[in-house]
């Protein structure tokens, strides 16, 4: 993966909301954000899991904020002046990129557009915008967005690859206990259904498959009944045992499939991606999101 700062999100974009975002985006001029902090770096991110992994790899650095509030949809959440502000009053701008924060996008590209520098955790070479389902790969999307990070800010690039070093030993540690965890799921037990197609890097990293998505934004909207009657056969045929979604996944979608199935009972479970969902789940920080995923599918496939 190779990490630049980002000017590939001055993509067109029609988001729910911008219109007010960027009045707000205007009026609170280059340095208009309220946030203040010792440290010499404002880092803005999008969803509360990003923040989370940046404060944990380059807090001492850094003051880290995020502008998509826990709990909401980065798909869909229209920023508020706060939030346009805060973007706007950071020294760099960290986002998930190639296009899975579009409710934003309008307000980072005029950000940009100013010369807020904007880094991305992924690139239009990389797919794999759900890298933090996986401790490995978010480790590695860290440290290629450490150079980025150095060549946008003050910060010195040696001083922040060796915190990505530090966070990597962490993961390594995190990734070892939950290959550990899921030791009690047998190869044919780990067949995954989900509501958003956002377990990949997981499932290749601990020997599940993905068997079925339900929608690939999270959202009714472009799920054909066909592939739901597809992924409906799927889980009956291959006994699958689950269906997992995420906060911000259709429960109404997972429910109607599940109805279909009729040679054997399935259960309905939440994984976390996209948010903590922390008022629901008592989860708010990385390690705990993983460490809940990975309790959640031997609970729902033992």
């Amino acid at each position: 993966m190779r990490m630049v700062p980002v000017s590939r999100l001055a993509r067109a974009c029609v988001v729910s909301g911008s219109a007010l975002a960027l009045t707000a985006l205007t009026a609170c001029g280059t340095n208009g954000s309220e946030v203040t902090d010792d440290a010499p770096v404002t880092i803005a991110t999008t969803t509360s899991i990003n923040a989370d992994i940046l404060s944990s790899a380059f807090g001492s650095s850094a003051h880290v904020v995020a502008v998509v509030p826990d709990g909401a949809d980065p798909h869909t959440y229209s920023p508020t002046p706060k939030a346009v502000a805060e973007l706007n009053g950071a020294d760099v701008i960290v986002v998930n990129g190639v296009e899975t924060e579009e409710s934003v996008e309008a307000v980072v590209t005029a950000a940009e557009g100013d010369g807020t520098p904007v880094c991305g955790f992924a690139d239009p070479g990389n797919d794999d915008t759900h890298f933090h389902s996986d401790p490995a790969s978010t480790a590695a999307a860290v440290r290629d967005l450490a150079t980025c990070l150095g060549d946008s800010t003050a910060l010195e690039v040696g001083s922040l690859l060796a915190q990505a070093d530090e966070f990597t030993l962490e993961m390594e540690q995190l990734d070892a206990e939950i290959e550990e965890t899921l030791e009690v799921l047998p190869p044919s037990e780990r067949l995954l259904v989900t509501g958003h197609d956002s377990f990949h890097s997981f499932a290749e990293r601990h020997g599940f498959e993905v068997v079925g998505v339900l929608s690939g934004d999270g959202h009714d909207q472009g799920t054909g009944a066909a592939d739901l009657v597809e992924v409906a056969n799927t889980i009956e045929d291959r006994n699958i045992k689950a269906v997992f979604i995420a906060p911000n996944d259709s429960r109404r979608v997972a429910e109607t499939v599940i109805g279909e199935v009729d040679a054997h009972d399935v259960v309905l479970s939440e994984l976390l991606a996209g948010s903590f969902d922390t008022a629901e789940t008592g989860v708010d920080d990385y390690q705990s999101m993983i460490r809940h995923n990975a309790a959640q599918l031997i609970e729902a496939l033992s």
